[in-house]
C-alpha cells in the first residue's frame, strides 16, 4: 500500500532518477536505493501470496473471486494504470488464449452444462487482477531500477564513490529477479558493464556480482538465444581483456573469468578453454609492473586454474603437459596465495588425470603434502591486503586440495603416518582443538565444512563396513558373478584400505579430534544438499563402526545429529545414517545416553532400518531396540506401536531365514513381554496358541540364544495362570521339563522358574509329581539361582502330596 501511495503521489521513475543521480550524498542515496529494493520486495511478496492463495483456492475447489473493474481515476489504483492495462503482460494474453482455446473446444465436445463448467475451471486458474497488477508493477519498476542503475555506472556517474557501487550491487544480488529483468539486463549489455565493475572494483571479492551474474543465467532459463548473448558478453570482454602487456588490463580479464566461472561454472570453462592459450601465458610471461601486480596477477592465474579443474573434460583434453608442470614448480613459491591455489589446482587435475596422478606419485605426493601441511600449520594471518579475500584462505584452498587427495588409498596412508600435522591444523580450522584457539578464519559459506567433512569421510572409509553379516556377504559374492558374466567392470579393493589400515587411520583421527571437528561443522546441517547429508551420516558410521569410538560419538553430540539428518535425509540415506545409531544403542547404556525424549526419536530410525535389505542392518537394528526397551513400557508401547505395525513386523521376522535376525527378533519380542500392551495379544486364544508354539519352536532350535531368549519368553508367560493353562493344553509341560535338565545354567532356571509357577496351579500340579526327583537333583546345584527355586519346588510338591 504504501508503495502504491508513492506511485501516485511521486512517480517511482522520478524518485529514482532524483534521489539516485541527482543527489551527491551517499547516505542519501543508499537509504533512496534501500526503499526501492523494499518497494519491489513488498510487490514480489504480495504477487506471491496471491498466487498462493490462488493454488489453495484450486486445491479447495473453492470458486474464484469475482474480477473487480478498476476506473482510470481509482485512489487505490496508481496513476500509470493505464499503461499498465494497455501494456499487459504475457501471463494475461496467454491465461485469455487458453481460456478461449478452452472454451471452444467445449462448444465443439460437451454439452452447454459441462460447457458452463470448464469456463468456471478455467476462471479458477487464471492469475488474479492483483496479482497480475503485482507482477506488472513489480517488472516495470524493476526495470526502471536496474536500466537507471547500469546506465549511470557504465557511464561512470556513480564510480566517483566506491562504497556507494558496492551498496548498488550488493541491493541488487538481492533483488527479487524476473525473467523480464534478466533479459532486460543482457539486452541492454549490461553484463559487460557487470564485469567491467567487477575487474576495477572488486578484485579481491567478487562474490557480489557473481550472485548477480547466477541470477541473470538463472532467470533466462533454459532460453539458449540468451543464453549465447551471456556468453557473447562475456566474451568480448574477457577476449579484450586478455591480451596485451598492460598488467591493470590482464587483472580485468582474470578477475572477470573468476566471477564468471564462480556463477556459471560451465560457461566460465568454456571461456577458458576458448582464451586458454593467452590465459596460460600469465604462468610464465609477466608484464613490465611492480612485484604486487605481478603477484596479484599470478595468485588470480592459479585461481582459475584451481577453480576450472572441477571439470574432467578440461583437464584431460584442453590443458597441456606444460601448463601441468608450470603449476607443480608453483609449489615451491614463496607466495603463499599462489601456493595455496596450486595445490587446489594440482590435487584436482590428479583425481581427474591419470597421467597428473603418476607424475604425482613420483615422489608420492610428498612434494604437495608437504605444500599443504605448510599451509596449514601456518597460523600467521594473511597480510596480503588485496590478494586473498577472507572467503579464500590459503588454508581453504589447502583443504580442499586434500578433500580431493583423500580419495587416493596411497595419500591417506601418507597422510596419517607421515604428515600428522596436516591433521591437526585440519582439526585447527574446524574450531575442534583449544590450542592456538586465537587463529579464526571466516567462515560465511559451508564449503570449509564441506571440504572437511569429505576429508574425514575419505579418511575413515571402511569398504567392507557392511559385509560381516555371512548372508550379505553370500549375496554380495552371486552379485559380483553376475556382473562379471554381463562384463560389467567390478570395483576392486585396493589392499590399502585393508581393515586393519582403516582401524590405523581412525585412531590417529579420532585421537586428533575429528569427531569433534565432524560435529562442530555440522552446526547448520538444513543447508546441507542431500549427498552430503549422506556423507556426515557415513563419517559417523565410519566411527560407530568401531566400539571404541561409540562412547565419544555420544559425549559429542553426535547422536543429536543423526537424528536430525534422519529427518531431513531421503530413502537411501536414512539406512546409513540408522545404522550408525543401530551400532550406537547396542553397546551403550541407554539409562544414562538417551534421555529427554531421544529414545523415543531413536525408535523411527531404528524401526525404519529393520526394513532393510541388508540382513546385518535389519540384525543391528533389532538389536539396538532390544537394549532400548530396557528403559521403561512407555518406550516397549511405542516400539509395539511404531506405524500401526511394530509388533507384527518384528514378529515377521522372528521367523527370517537369517540366524542373526532370527535371534535379535526373539529377543526383542522377549523384552517387549513386560509391556501390557503385548501381553494382552496371549489373552486371545486362536493368536496365544500360534505364538506359543512359535516359541517353543524356535527353543528347540541350533542357535543357542535363540534358545535361551525363547526359554525366557516362555518363563515370563507362566507368571499369569490363565496363559498357563493355555501353554498347558497347547503344547504341554515336557518342555520345561527338558529346561531343567539342561546343562546350561541360564537355560535351567528359566525352567525351574515356570515350574514353580505351575506348581501354584491346582490342575496342573499333579502333572509335575513324576518329576519330583529331577527337581530334588537341582537342590544341590552350586547356582543359587537354581537350588532356591528348586528348593521351593520341592516343599510345595512335599505339602501337596500330604
Amino acid at each position: 500500500e504504501f508503495a502504491r501511495i508513492v506511485e501516485q503521489v511521486y512517480s517511482l521513475e522520478i524518485f529514482i532518477k532524483i534521489a539516485l543521480i541527482l543527489d551527491t550524498n551517499d547516505d542519501v542515496r543508499k537509504t533512496a536505493l534501500l526503499i526501492c529494493s523494499r518497494i519491489l520486495s513488498a510487490y514480489d511478496d504480495a504477487a506471491e501470496k496471491a498466487r498462493n492463495e490462488r493454488i489453495k483456492r484450486l486445491r479447495e475447489n473453492r470458486p474464484a473471486p469475482p474480477k473487480v473493474k478498476t476506473s482510470n481515476n481509482s485512489n487505490d489504483t496508481p496513476n500509470n494504470s493505464n499503461d499498465t492495462s494497455n501494456n499487459s503482460n504475457d501471463t494475461s494474453n496467454n491465461s485469455n488464449d487458453t481460456s478461449n482455446n478452452s472454451n471452444t473446444n467445449n462448444d465443439n465436445n460437451q454439452s452447454k452444462k459441462g460447457n458452463n463448467q470448464s469456463k468456471k475451471g478455467s476462471s479458477s486458474n487464471e492469475s488474479t487482477p492483483e496479482e497480475i497488477k503485482n507482477v506488472e508493477i513489480h517488472s516495470k519498476f524493476a526495470k526502471c531500477i536496474i536500466t537507471i542503475l547500469f546506465e549511470n555506472l557504465a557511464q561512470k556517474n556513480l564510480r566517483n564513490s566506491l562504497d556507494f557501487t558496492k551498496y548498488t550491487l550488493s541491493i541488487l544480488a538481492r533483488l527479487p529477479w524476473h525473467p523480464n529483468d534478466a533479459k532486460e539486463f543482457i539486452d541492454n549489455n549490461f553484463v559487460t558493464s557487470l564485469l567491467e565493475l567487477t575487474a576495477i572494483f572488486f578484485q579481491e571479492d567478487f562474490t557480489l556480482s557473481a550472485v548477480i551474474f547466477s541470477k541473470i543465467v538463472e532467470q533466462t532459463g533454459y532460453n539458449k538465444t540468451y543464453r549465447e548473448k551471456v556468453q557473447s558478453q562475456s566474451q568480448n570482454y574477457i577476449r579484450a581483456n586478455l591480451v596485451g602487456e598492460d598488467i591493470e588490463i590482464l587483472l580485468r580479464g582474470t578477475t572477470a573469468l573468476i566471477c564468471v566461472i564462480i556463477a556459471e561454472n560451465d560457461m566460465g570453462v568454456d571461456l577458458l578453454t576458448s582464451n586458454l592459450s593467452e590465459f596460460a601465458n600469465n604462468l610464465t610471461v609477466f608484464p613490465k609492473a611492480t612485484k604486487e601486480l605481478q603477484n596479484r596477477l599470478l595468485i588470480y592465474t592459479t585461481e582459475v586454474f584451481a577453480i576450472a579443474a572441477d571439470h574432467k573434460s578440461f583437464v584431460t583434453t584442453t590443458m597441456s603437459k606444460e601448463d601441468i608442470e608450470e603449476l607443480f614448480k608453483l609449489l615451491k613459491s614463496d607466495n603463499i596465495a599462489v601456493k595455496s591455489r596450486t595445490t587446489a589446482a594440482i590435487s584436482k587435475i590428479a583425481a581427474n588425470s591419470r597421467e597428473t596422478f603418476i607424475r604425482l606419485m613420483k615422489d608420492s605426493g610428498t612434494g604437495l603434502l608437504e605444500a599443504i601441511t605448510a599451509l596449514l600449520k601456518d597460523n600467521n594471518k594473511i597480510s596480503l591486503k588485496k590478494d586473498v579475500g577472507e572467503d579464500r584462505h590459503p588454508k581453504h584452498w589447502a583443504i580442499e586440495a586434500l578433500s580431493y587427495l583423500t580419495r587416493i588409498a596411497e595419500i591417506k596412508e601418507k597422510i596419517v603416518n607421515e604428515f600428522p600435522e596436516a591433521l591437526l591444523g585440519l582439526i585447527e580450522v574446524a574450531g575442534a582443538s583449544k590450542e592456538n584457539s586465537n587463529f579464526q578464519i571466516k567462515r560465511s559459506t559451508n564449503f570449509i565444512d564441506f571440504s572437511i567433512i569429505s576429508i574425514i569421510f575419505n579418511l575413515s572409509f571402511n569398504p567392507n563396513a557392511n559385509q560381516a553379516n555371512k548372508e550379505d556377504a553370500e549375496i554380495q559374492e552371486e552379485i559380483s558373478k553376475l556382473k562379471k558374466i554381463a562384463g560389467e567392470k567390478i570395483a576392486k579393493i585396493n589392499p590399502l584400505d585393508s581393515e586393519e589400515n582403516v582401524k590405523n587411520r581412525c585412531d590417529k583421527l579420532a585421537k586428533n579430534k575429528a569427531i569433534t571437528a565432524l560435529v562442530k561443522a555440522c552446526n547448520d546441517i538444513s543447508l546441507f544438499s542431500d549427498g552430503m547429508k549422506d556423507v556426515v551420516g557415513h563419517c559417523f558410521f565410519n566411527f560407530a563402526y568401531y566400539l571404541e569410538y561409540r562412547p565419544l560419538i555420544v559425549v559429542e553430540g553426535g547422536v543429536k545429529i543423526l537424528l536430525s539428518l534422519w529427518q531431513q535425509a531421503k530413502k537411501k540415506g536414512q539406512d546409513i545414517i540408522s545404522q550408525a545409531l543401530a551400532k550406537i544403542a547396542i553397546s551403550t547404556n541407554p539409562h544414562l545416553a538417551f534421555k529427554n525424549g531421544t529414545e523415543f526419536n531413536l525408535i523411527r530410525p531404528l524401526m525404519a532400518l529393520t526394513r532393510s535389505e541388508l540382513l546385518i542392518q535389519q540384525f543391528e537394528a533389532l538389536m539396538a531396540l532390544t537394549n532400548l526397551a530396557d528403559l521403561n513400557e512407555d518406550v516397549k508401547l511405542a516400539i509395539a506401536k511404531d506405524n500401526n505395525n511394530g509388533l507384527s513386523w518384528i514378529e515377521g521376522l522372528q521367523i527370517s531365514d537369517c540366524t542373526q535376525v532370527r535371534r535379535a527378533a526373539s529377543e526383542l519380542l522377549c523384552n517387549m513381554l513386560q509391556c501390557d500392551f503385548v501381553w494382552e495379544k496371549y489373552y486371545d486364544d486362536e493368536l496365544s496358541i500360534q505364538k506359543i508354539k512359535l516359541w517353543q519352536a524356535f527353543y528347540y532350535g541350533d542357535d543357542f540364544e535363540t534358545s535361551r531368549a525363547c526359554a525366557g519368553a516362555l518363563a515370563m508367560l507362566t507368571q499369569d495362570p490363565k496363559i498357563c493353562l493355555q501353554i498347558d493344553k497347547c503344547i504341554g509341560l515336557e518342555i520345561f521339563v527338558d529346561m531343567i535338565q539342561d546343562e546350561n545354567e541360564q537355560i535351567c532356571t528359566r525352567g525351574i522358574y515356570a515350574i514353580n509357577n505351575f506348581l501354584e496351579i491346582k490342575t496342573i500340579v499333579q502333572k509335575l509329581i513324576p518329576c519330583y526327583n529331577i527337581i530334588f537333583e537341582l537342590t544341590n546345584s552350586k547356582h543359587l539361582s537354581i537350588s532356591d527355586p528348586a528348593k521351593r519346588a520341592i516343599e510345595k510338591l512335599k505339602s501337596l502330596s500330604k
